[in-house]
């Protein structure tokens, strides 16, 4: 879904910045924008599990672009489908 919405942002003649825990695949999605005509997304790797990258993350963005005006997170731990309700500490790890 990420994929799907950069693009659609990045078609709409919108600037973005990409995140992701993998820089070739946030690479191959700026490129894929930047031949359709966009303007080339900043990347930066970021795991959202992971608070030090999570700040490495916020510092970047904020010392490389003077706003966000919109921010989609599609970041999400999977969870195999049940028939009971997972406990809360299930879906926090």
């Amino acid at each position: 879904m990420g994929a799907a919405f950069a693009l659609a942002f990045a078609d709409a003649g919108c600037d973005l910045v990409l995140c992701g825990r993998r820089l070739a695949d946030l690479e191959d999605m700026a490129d894929i924008i930047t031949k359709r005509g966009g303007t080339r997304p900043l990347v930066v790797v970021l795991d959202l599990a992971n608070s030090d990258s999570v700040n490495h993350a916020v510092t970047e963005i904020s010392e490389r672009t003077s706003k966000v005006d919109i921010l989609i997170n599609n970041g999400a731990m999977w969870l195999e489908s049940s028939d009971t309700p997972y406990a809360a500490d299930a879906v926090l790890c």
